[in-house]
Order: structure tokens, then sequence, then C-alpha cells
């Protein structure tokens, strides 16, 4: 699953939240899921042309601005979506039906 938690924990300059090592049930990652949307949408209400290039440290030890993340956060989903679909392909299952 994506953390969408952790793009918008950069927009806020805040620590990136784990807890999605703890969730086991269906609800609690439907929980998660819902939570990390609303998360990530408040974060992105914040940008506005006057801070859209700003610099944010990246946990890893970049920077990047701000239009990045957000960038990021749209096109990870994509990459996940397509190794997904690869690995039910290389187990035989048709990710169409």
């Amino acid at each position: 699953m994506v953390n969408r938690k952790g793009f918008a924990a950069l927009l806020f300059h805040e620590a990136i939240d784990l807890k999605l090592r703890t969730i086991h049930s269906k609800a609690d990652v439907v929980k998660f899921l819902r939570e990390s949307f609303v998360y990530l949408y408040t974060g992105i209400a914040t940008i506005n042309e006057h801070n859209l290039m700003e610099v944010v440290e990246l946990p890893e030890g970049g920077r990047a601005p701000r239009l990045s993340v957000v960038t990021a956060a749209i096109a990870h989903p994509w990459d996940i979506y397509g190794q997904m679909i690869e690995y039910l392909r290389m187990n035989g299952i048709d990710s169409e039906k």
C-alpha cells in the first residue's frame, strides 16, 4: 500500500508516520487508507503559488520542492499498480477478469 501519509508529512514538515507496520485487519487497512487520502488532500491544499517551490527535507537526506512531493504522490501509485499487474501476470492471473 502506498503510504500517502508519508508524502503529506513532508508537506507539513512532520515526521513520517510508520504505523502501517502495525495494521493487520481489513478494517484497519481501510481506515488507514481513508485517513491517508484525507491527510494528503489536506497537505496539497496548503500549496499555493507562493510556496510551490519551497524546498522540503526528504527523509533519506535529500531536498526537493513541494511540487515534486505532490508529483511523486500522484505518480508513485501508478508504479505500484504496474508492479501488482506484473506480479499477477507472472502467476497466471488475468487482472482484467
